[in-house]
């Protein structure tokens, strides 16, 4: 009798509604995504949620997203965007709250044990596949070109092509996954300016502009360890 009284409150609780169409057996942890804390430790390293996205290469709608389920996922506020460390960096626009100054420190563990128990192979094989999908978009948005607003791109575009035919088909000399994981992060960098250009959108901050040169040197020098 009494298991079956734990069984039925159990199954009431289940049912329980906390958002839209979202039940308390939606929160468990195994709906945690890791999307969700590489959001919120990069908008808290950067303190501006658009400079976030545009490192993380999508737009600054889902880094509020993923940071808003994480919040609720947690039950906790995390950011908040009167709580600024320097008022006189205009560029600073959010900070963290008590909870999440403490929550920055269990995410970033987090998220290093888990990318540290990884194999090397491993996570040059998504590195690299990662940079293919992004290359891959923005080939196809040059070649079909129905935005003059990423022409300027394409010297870029074809600096990183030349980059990435280098390091997956070189494979007496590896780039160091040190700088192979700048180099990514860069590329997703520069895939979200490309991104916001093509899809017409405003620019994410005033440092927001096509570098010309930026991959052209960042090939230049790869070549030259290379030798």
């Amino acid at each position: 009798m009494q298991r079956q009284h734990r069984s039925g409150r159990a199954n009431q609780l289940a049912g329980l509604q906390v958002g839209k169409g979202e039940s308390v057996s939606s929160l468990r942890v195994e709906t945690l995504r890791l999307c969700w804390l590489e959001a919120f430790i990069e908008v808290a390293e950067t303190e501006n949620i658009s400079e976030a996205a545009l490192n993380l290469g999508y737009d600054q709608s889902t880094a509020s997203r993923y940071i808003q389920r994480l919040e609720k996922w947690l039950g906790k506020k995390l950011i908040e965007p009167g709580k600024v460390s320097d008022l006189e960096n205009a560029r600073i626009s959010i900070g963290l709250t008590d909870e999440g100054l403490e929550f920055r420190e269990i995410a970033v563990a987090a998220v290093d044990a888990l990318v540290g128990s990884r194999t090397e192979a491993a996570s040059r094989a998504d590195l690299l596949g990662e940079m293919a999908v992004m290359l891959g978009k923005m080939r196809a948005a040059l070649d079909g070109m129905r935005n003059p607003r990423i022409a300027e791109a394409q010297p870029n575009v074809e600096a990183m092509e030349a980059l990435f035919e280098l390091m997956v088909s070189d494979t007496e000399v590896e780039a160091p996954i040190d700088a192979l994981k700048n180099i990514n992060k860069s590329t997703r960098r520069f895939f979200g300016m490309f991104e916001r250009r093509n899809r017409k959108l405003p620019k994410a901050t005033s440092g927001d502009e096509f570098d010309a040169e930026f991959f052209l040197k960042l090939a230049a020098e790869q070549e030259a360890q290379r030798k």
